[in-house]
């Protein structure tokens, strides 16, 4: 199979290496998009992806302001391997596992440069593997990350980047995921553009004690409602689920509870494995 018959990515659209960072953020978020090329109006010298921000976003927490200064090439990535739109779909899956993120696909007849995601790739799962009946808990991650729909906004982006995940599942009181929290969301709301809420304590005769900002919390900022597996589903109709909806991570349940969680990347690796 090759990647034409399953791709649906977007033609990367380029930008200036000097353009300011929010125009970049606000390029990606209202087109969609998971990529940018950045340019120097002669050739190609890097990207910037949504995963790219994240992660400046998580590592730079206390000094978000600096986005407001911050041009292109101060965050742009190097280019990941660009394979062309008629090689074998599997080097793709093998390029996405390793990278973890969007890869550019070349468009020979076209001469542009199209995204491609591990979303697009499952879509050849029924083609690859041969056991369909393969229960979700044989292959979903169990190292997962859960926080309390309660929990700071600023608290989250900090486990977030120090147990170096790519999503949290929110969780209430009795362990049942209500959320989740991507990149995405990270990228939507980055901490120095977040609202705090403002508290003032008076006394009886209404003078002012104390004053407090808090951060929002996890409830305020997750995707929901969220899309869920149970622990002894068939992966078919997992894979066929997150197909449907385009999403990449899948919490599982047991009983109701949090088990683990669903990715892309474990698909792409259950493929590769079985196509071996």
């Amino acid at each position: 199979m090759r990647i034409r018959e399953v791709i649906s990515g977007k033609y990367a659209p380029a930008i200036n290496y000097i353009d300011n960072l929010r125009r970049v953020m606000r390029l990606l978020l209202k087109n969609r998009l998971s990529l940018v090329l950045v340019t120097d109006n002669k050739r190609i010298i890097g990207k910037v992806s949504i995963k790219d921000l994240a992660i400046y976003i998580l590592r730079n927490i206390r000094r978000l302001r600096a986005l407001e200064h911050l041009v292109a090439r101060d965050i742009m990535k190097p280019l990941p391997k660009i394979l062309s739109i008629e090689e074998d779909l599997l080097d793709a899956m093998k390029e996405l596992i390793e990278y973890k993120d969007t890869i550019l696909i070349y468009d020979t007849k076209l001469d542009k440069y199209l995204t491609f995601n591990a979303e697009d790739a499952i879509k050849a799962f029924p083609f690859y593997v041969k056991d369909k009946n393969i229960r979700i808990n044989e292959i979903c991650s169990k190292d997962i990350l859960m926080v309390p729909a309660t929990q700071s906004v600023i608290q989250i982006y900090k486990r977030i980047a120090e147990n170096d995940k790519d999503s949290a599942i929110v969780v209430d009181m009795l362990k049942r995921p209500i959320g989740i929290i991507t990149y995405s969301n990270i990228v939507n709301h980055p901490i120095y553009r977040i609202k705090r809420k403002r508290f003032v304590i008076k006394d009886l005769d209404g003078r002012i004690l104390m004053t407090n900002e808090k951060y929002p919390s996890a409830s305020d900022i997750m995707s929901s409602p969220l899309y869920t597996a149970d622990i002894n589903e068939n992966i078919l109709d997992a894979v066929e689920k997150m197909i449907r909806n385009r999403i990449g991570h899948l919490p599982v349940v047991d009983g109701g509870r949090i088990y683990g969680v669903l990715n892309k990347y474990n698909i792409l690796a259950l493929i590769l494995r079985e196509y071996r």
